[in-house]
């Protein structure tokens, strides 16, 4: 049995595999831990104070105003407009909490994209793209850390509202509460309905969103050639093509979403119609049940249905949560390039090219094909070609962005195998087509 794995073993690859994502965007989140754990408490506490006011709602009908005890009725007031202060408190200082702890936690995901992204080799970057990176530090990351706070909020206040709710309503009325547990299983349902598809619209959406970014990219870029060559219509059907097929995805994921809400009123609404329906024959009927107590069920069940609909649509938007969350993980699960060190050794200028083959990923044809180049220390050459011939590829080899996959370059005698990036580039100076000037001397400028 040695070399095969056990299916227990399989499935927590599995389960690694698709959770793992979370782990390593949620470990920004570390510092502000206490400040999260405080706003849950206080939603918490803010959702309690909700779900006492119909029972207090249905002393001061039962036993005040059926009783004529104004006493009792001044008593009970006086506690709901303290559990209002206390909800009305804890929302002033949750969202406090959140305006700060969201950009913070944000700006944390942020700095660890951008120093990822400093560390890329070029084969890791070419296979994310400019335009996709722009649109996972900025986009995925505000609607990842915005949709977090609103996980939050339904994690914290659904228990307490849901399990709170059910056990005083039953605790008013068996019977009229059983309606409300109908009703809850048929919104669970639809929502598992809803989001069946969701995933992959959503990943496709920001596939293309991808695509509008680095084509709008290129053709800002570029926008003398293309004005050049006359291919100002063939840019704007790239543009228009990508935009109309993301916001294909766009508008049929959010249509299937925004089915939520209404189906989930009406079934609130058409629960309440049958609950004052029983209610109304039962009060005729029985004297146990009072209207307070109608009150105070129809009353929690508008809270726990509430509930319900805010867990619901936290279930719906999971799956762009986990889109979103999966490909700024994914950013920051790439290697990168090691940090090396500059020995310090200076070597002669001669360079060697033997039998040098290199390829783009994706590309179905080599750019270089057993290239052999020897030039030697203070020698001029001059490599010429035509668009696309390799120039900047030798370039960017003899510069270790990428490793050959056959042939050997070697620099002052030595191979580039030996050789760390620092120390290459340590010998190696390149002038580009390009000027740029950084904010430094000129002599900084010259120098490097």
């Amino acid at each position: 049995m040695r070399g095969k794995s056990t299916p227990g073993k399989k499935k927590g690859k599995d389960m690694e595999k698709k959770t793992g994502w979370i782990r390593r965007v949620l470990v920004y989140a570390a510092p502000f831990k206490g400040k999260i754990a405080v706003i849950a408490l206080l939603y918490m506490v803010q959702t309690a104070c909700s779900l006492f006011m119909p029972y207090v709602m249905s002393n001061i009908v039962n036993r005040g105003v059926a009783g004529s005890d104004m006493d009792y009725i001044y008593v009970m007031s006086a506690v709901m407009v303290g559990m209002t202060l206390a909800s009305l408190l804890c929302a002033l200082v949750t969202n406090r909490f959140i305006s700060k702890v969201t950009p913070q936690y944000a700006g944390a995901l942020q700095k660890g994209i951008f120093k990822k992204t400093n560390s890329l080799s070029f084969e890791e970057f070419g296979k994310v793209g400019a335009g996709s990176l722009l649109t996972r530090s900025t986009e995925d990351v505000m609607f990842f850390t915005d949709m977090t706070g609103q996980i939050i909020y339904a994690l914290s206040t659904f228990p307490v509202m849901f399990i709170g709710g059910v056990v005083l309503s039953l605790g008013c009325d068996p019977l009229l509460s059983l309606i409300l547990l109908l009703a809850a299983p048929i919104i669970l349902l639809i929502v598992r309905i809803v989001s069946r598809r969701m995933h992959e619209l959503w990943k496709k959406s920001d596939e293309y969103c991808d695509i509008q970014n680095s084509v709008v990219r290129e053709r800002l870029t570029g926008l003398r050639v293309i004005r050049a060559f006359d291919k100002e219509d063939y840019e704007h059907e790239r543009i228009s093509d990508a935009t109309h097929v993301m916001a294909k995805y766009i508008i049929s994921a959010n249509v299937r979403a925004g089915t939520i809400n209404p189906v989930s009123v009406m079934l609130l609404n058409l629960a309440t119609v049958v609950m004052l329906y029983v209610a109304s024959h039962r009060i005729q009927t029985e004297s146990l049940l009072t209207a307070g107590d109608v009150m105070a069920v129809i009353q929690y069940v508008t809270l726990i249905m509430n509930g319900i609909i805010v867990m619901s649509w936290s279930f719906v938007m999971l799956p762009q949560i986990k889109v979103r969350g999966s490909r700024i993980a994914e950013v920051l699960a790439m290697e990168g390039i090691p940090d090396g060190d500059d020995t310090g050794e200076r070597l002669d200028g001669s360079i060697e090219l033997e039998h040098v083959s290199f390829g783009y990923e994706g590309s179905e044809t080599p750019v270089l094909e057993d290239i052999n180049m020897s030039i030697k220390s203070g020698e001029i050459v001059g490599v010429i070609g035509g668009t696309g011939s390799g120039k900047t590829t030798v370039t960017k080899l003899l510069l270790h962005f990428y490793k050959p996959p056959s042939g050997r370059i070697t620099l002052g005698g030595k191979s580039y195998d030996e050789l760390s990036r620092e120390t290459t580039r340590g010998n190696l100076s390149v002038a580009l087509q390009k000027g740029m000037i950084f904010g430094a001397t000129v002599g900084e400028n010259v120098k490097m």
